[in-house]
């Protein structure tokens, strides 16, 4: 199995192949490099080195693709390559290991050979080399035309790209030929928010949710399509329950603010920034929201306060 969750609630992992990566919940990277049935026979090497603290993995089974951000700091590709400048070393470890990989992967039907490819286009992804894993994973689909995760996994990649036509295209291949798993439908539904089509997306995060009830990154992406199209309440009531799936849900604690400041309920919403700033201490752009917040209450000293805060922590 596989699955990616990348960005501000981020996670990637491969379970079974070459490559698990996630990010986790107290300043932790970790990478597993394994190499097919020879990580069976040696066991998988774990490599623990400091990232930024973002969020906790959830659980899933494809590929799926950060969730999208609302008024709040993203995790973008400068963040990835930072990975590659500061570890290099373990860049060294993992060459060494899909050398191995290659040298004893021999001829093999084309369904071992499309999962090889398979797996290094996984390898750049994880890295951020989004076009040369795009080529493997064509490679691997060519070789397996029904392979479900090869397109959905390139649907991310087109979706890092900014190219979310194809990426849709891919993800509803992915859906065609494999339909249960619920990633395909949340990663469709954050290209057509992005592509501004909030009513299809609602749909493939309502799939998402059918199929996986305790998926908040998905309760979470349809609170903002409620949102912007207009529908607060039913977008607090996602973000009511992405929050009781997922009590650390920081993002989701501003997101709801910012709802709640739209409505002119600064009360509330300073209580839900003051969480996420509990969740989040380094959370600049939250400052920079309760400071808004405080400033429509004429709280004009506090909102000085969380300004001057969130500029020390980078916030524009």
């Amino acid at each position: 199995m596989i699955f990616f969750r990348l960005g501000p609630r981020g996670s990637a992992a491969y379970g079974t192949g070459v490559y698990h990566w996630f990010l986790g919940t107290t300043s932790e990277l970790s990478l597993v490099l394994g190499v097919g049935e020879l990580a069976q026979a040696l066991g998988v090497l774990v490599i623990a080195a400091p990232a930024w603290g973002i969020t906790r993995i959830t659980k899933s089974r494809l590929a799926s693709r950060h969730p999208v951000e609302l008024a709040e700091v993203s995790l973008g590709n400068g963040r990835k390559r930072s990975f590659v400048r500061k570890h290099w070393c373990w860049l060294v470890v993992f060459a060494v290991i899909v050398v191995i990989r290659i040298a004893s992967h021999g001829s093999g039907d084309s369904t071992s050979t499309a999962i090889y490819y398979f797996e290094k286009g996984d390898g750049a992804y994880s890295v951020g080399f989004f076009h040369k894993a795009i080529q493997d994973y064509d490679e691997a689909i060519r070789l397996d035309p029904q392979f479900a995760l090869a397109y959905n996994n390139r649907g991310n990649a087109y979706g890092e790209l900014g190219q979310n036509e194809r990426a849709i295209q891919d993800y509803g291949e992915a859906i065609r030929f494999d339909p249960q798993p619920a990633d395909a439908y949340y990663n469709r539904a954050i290209s057509y928010g992005i592509l501004g089509q909030y009513e299809r997306a609602i749909q493939d995060y309502e799939q998402a949710i059918r199929l996986d009830p305790q998926a908040a990154d998905a309760y979470y992406n349809r609170a903002i399509a409620y949102r912007n199209l207009g529908e607060t309440e039913r977008a607090i009531q996602d973000y009511d329950e992405a929050i009781r799936l997922d009590p650390q849900y920081a993002s989701a604690y501003n997101n709801r603010a910012i709802v709640y400041h739209d409505l002119g309920e600064y009360t509330r919403a300073i209580q839900d920034y003051d969480e996420a700033i509990r969740l989040d201490p380094q959370y600049a752009k939250v400052y920079n929201n309760r400071g808004e917040a405080y400033q429509a209450i004429g709280k004009s000293e506090e909102a000085q306060r969380d300004f001057a805060k969130a500029k020390e922590l980078g916030y524009p």
